[in-house]
């Protein structure tokens, strides 16, 4: 499941980071490049609730399956694209199937273990996505540097196709897993306050962070002076801080509670990204602040995912809505710092303005602890 996570995740997060060569490839300003980013999300948060559904009692391997086959498809189109138009459209059947892969796996995670590893376990498939930044995303940027952006793209696609292989390869999974899998096809079920509370959060948490992240290269490249191997450098080490950020905010939720970590993230987000004002130029400088905003940025994904899955509504298929409400929020961020036009005082502005409110949110949030898990 963690290797899904990686493949989608490399296609998703890579974009931000050579937007301006796709945009100057398609004779398009970079603001417009934001699209493929947006249209990508919605398609990302829309399809799983609305086409998981209609395979309901397919055995898993064979929905994952298909996902990474129409996934590998549509990044091959993605890399003849001959203009914007044309990469949107691929773009969002692209993100329609991730949607789809990272659904499944976030249900056969938090469904597999007991309560009190919850967070770890969630973690552990979320790597799959801090792996993507700290490795697809920086090879990703030199490749597009080197080559142009639909060579990079094209090494988007040899990872799906060996996801296919990788699925082919592997032996069915347990009636247990196709259950879980099957749970967040099923949208007539209602989720709990708590639930609906952490989606809230969810959303505008991953607002404040794609405001910023989606005009990554642009703010790196005009407030840093950096360029070439030097912009792979810092985006290296912002995607090893979120390994390192998301992992320890599944091992914190496990040792305090889910609730407390949420908040300690936001918060040491918001300390982080305020930094960005007062910082001077150079790779030092860049890779300080690149590593403090990823480590704090990554902190409330899992502890998020716990309150969601420890919830009296259906985990699974809160799980799939909060991938959906996480998507959301990244296409919509996309939008804002775009219009913002990528200064980096109305970026900072806006981020911290969006954090704080999901603070507040997050201190509304229910200590889910003591609360019984349902069955699966």
């Amino acid at each position: 499941m963690a290797c899904g996570a990686f493949v989608v995740g490399v296609s998703e997060l890579m974009t931000a980071g050579i937007s301006d060569v796709i945009a100057r490839d398609l004779g398009v300003e970079v603001s417009a490049v934001g699209a493929l980013i947006f249209w990508h999300a919605v398609a990302y948060a829309v399809a799983p609730p609305l086409l998981l559904p209609l395979v309901r009692g397919t055995r898993t391997r064979y929905v994952l399956l298909a996902a990474a086959t129409i996934f590998t498809v549509s990044t091959i189109v993605v890399t003849f694209a001959p203009d914007l138009r044309t990469a949107i459209l691929a773009r969002i059947v692209q993100g329609a199937a991730s949607g789809g892969v990272l659904a499944i796996a976030l249900a056969l995670a938090g469904g597999s273990v007991r309560a009190e590893q919850r967070g770890k376990a969630l973690a552990t498939v979320l790597t799959g996505l801090s792996l993507a930044l700290v490795v697809g995303v920086p090879i990703g940027v030199l490749v597009a540097d080197a080559a142009g952006w639909r060579a990079a793209f094209q090494g988007v696609a040899i990872l799906g196709a060996g996801l296919c292989l990788l699925l082919l390869a592997k032996p069915a999974l347990t009636d247990d897993s196709r259950e879980a899998a099957s749970d967040p096809t099923s949208a007539s079920i209602l989720i709990d306050r708590g639930q609906a509370m952490a989606l809230v959060v969810s959303f505008i948490w991953m607002s404040a962070y794609s405001t910023m992240f989606s005009y990554a290269a642009p703010l790196l490249k005009r407030d840093f002076s950096l360029d070439g191997p030097a912009l792979s450098v810092a985006i290296f080490s912002f995607g090893l801080a979120c390994m390192g950020g998301g992992y320890s905010g599944g091992i914190l939720s496990d040792a305090t509670t889910p609730h407390r970590t949420v908040v300690v993230g936001l918060a040491l987000n918001a300390a982080a990204i305020t930094t960005l004002l007062f910082l001077g130029g150079g790779l030092p400088m860049a890779v300080a602040f690149m590593a403090a905003w990823g480590f704090a940025s990554w902190m409330p994904v899992a502890p998020i995912q716990s309150i969601i899955v420890s919830g009296r509504g259906a985990a699974g298929f809160a799980l799939g809505l909060n991938n959906s409400v996480i998507q959301a929020g990244i296409g919509a961020g996309a939008l804002l710092g775009g219009a913002l036009n990528g200064t980096s005082s109305s970026l900072v502005a806006t981020s911290l303005l969006l954090i704080l409110l999901a603070t507040s949110v997050g201190l509304a949030l229910p200590d889910n602890r003591s609360r019984p898990v349902p069955s699966h």
